[in-house]
């Protein structure tokens, strides 16, 4: 039975080896594929950690059945020192209930000349395993225990184990050692990739934020106006990251962008399912996002419309007095699916119209933090 136990201890151990392998050549064709083994640097930080917890699954396998060898073979030399009344039929857990076994376990020393306490065998690594009794504990206890034990081996790459000159142990304290470096070395990699990433996003925030205190400071602000641009830096900081989306859409070829906001234009108003094709196309892809925080007016009654709002998100509060006509109150809000500054959409379909932009007719400011895509006159121009 001893050598079964080690065949099988050291099949475990190729086995895993076979599954790491497999495991990095999945990674590394996910990689050819995709260009990332996942979306974001942090689920590969976890995609790491969990192939750290496998391996620690693993040695913390090994450890166990190692721990059930190492101390059957010091049964075993205990058992040829009492030749010939040795009963090593004993052993095998088939005769646990015979009657002859209780007696040759009160006469046997195996329990002194094999505890914790001896200094007849050298149990070396495994001693905890054999001081603690984890071979007869519950299972949930015995798996925790098991797998701590691989995860501080991994993490110190076997740096604090004492091997003793057993060979399957010693072998597989190397082992552990060149597992533990490779994967401490993926899971840091990973970990410091994401780490810089976000210093990297926060960096560029705090200098720009910098540089606009600077700015109203330079420029003796008003305190509301500062807390106004401060809110401003803020909401798109939250939003977006610093990620510019007018940089991202240059990059992709003209075909792919255009659909994109087509695809954009269809989800954002009706008024696009009356136009032509080819005249939706050329709106599209004029279209700019726009982000703007509470109580900020983005269209003034009686000032040019130089910009015409598709809102996306949010709500807006539109009044009008009809030009100032006394008694006169018209009231409104509008949200995502509509529109506002289509004076400016009526002035580019006249071919009458003068180089001189219509007035607004009514006021909008925004109740709460406002998303939407705008189009300007000059982009009219550019669509006709």
């Amino acid at each position: 039975m001893m050598s079964t136990k080690i065949s099988v201890l050291y099949f475990i151990m190729f086995q895993f080896f076979l599954r790491l392998y497999l495991v990095f050549k999945l990674t590394s064709h996910i990689t050819q594929e995709t260009g990332v083994v996942a979306e974001s640097t942090f689920a590969g930080a976890v995609y790491n950690i969990l192939l750290f917890l496998l391996a620690a699954h693993v040695f913390g396998a090994c450890y166990y059945l190692l721990a059930i060898v190492r101390q059957g073979m010091c049964w075993k030399d205990v058992c040829n020192l009492e030749e010939p009344g040795c009963g090593e039929r004993y052993f095998n857990c088939r005769f646990l209930n015979e009657a002859g076994r209780a007696s040759w376990y009160q006469s046997s020393n195996i329990t002194n000349m094999c505890g914790p306490d001896t200094d007849f065998f050298e149990y070396g690594m495994i001693f905890d395993a054999v001081d603690f009794g984890v071979a007869s504990l519950d299972f949930f206890t015995k798996y925790s225990y098991c797998l701590w034990w691989g995860l501080r081996a991994l993490s110190s790459r076997a740096e604090e184990l004492q091997a003793s000159t057993f060979f399957a142990e010693t072998h597989f304290c190397i082992i552990i050692s060149l597992t533990g470096l490779l994967l401490l070395a993926m899971i840091i990699g990973t970990m410091e990739t994401y780490l810089e990433s976000r210093t990297e996003r926060l960096e560029e925030y705090r200098i720009q934020q910098m540089d606009t205190e600077e700015y109203i400071n330079h420029r003796q602000l008003p305190h509301e106006m500062k807390e106004r641009i401060r809110k401003h830096n803020l909401y798109k900081w939250i939003k977006y990251r610093n990620v510019e989306e007018e940089t991202i859409m240059d990059a992709l070829p003209l075909d792919v962008r255009r659909d994109i906001k087509h695809h954009i234009c269809i989800e954002l108003v009706p008024l696009f399912d009356q136009m032509d094709e080819r005249m939706v196309d050329a709106i599209c892809d004029q279209l700019k996002p726009v982000i703007c925080t509470s109580r900020i007016c983005l269209l003034r009654e009686g000032d040019p419309t130089n910009e015409m709002f598709f809102i996306t998100h949010a709500q807006l509060d539109s009044y009008t007095t009809d030009g100032g006509r006394t008694g006169f109150w018209n009231q409104s809000q509008i949200g995502p699916g509509d529109f506002c500054g289509e004076e400016l959409l009526t002035w580019a379909l006249d071919p009458r119209s003068i180089d001189i932009l219509p007035l607004s007719t009514r006021r909008v400011t925004s109740i709460a933090d406002v998303e939407a895509f705008s189009l300007s006159a000059d982009d009219f121009v550019k669509a006709d």
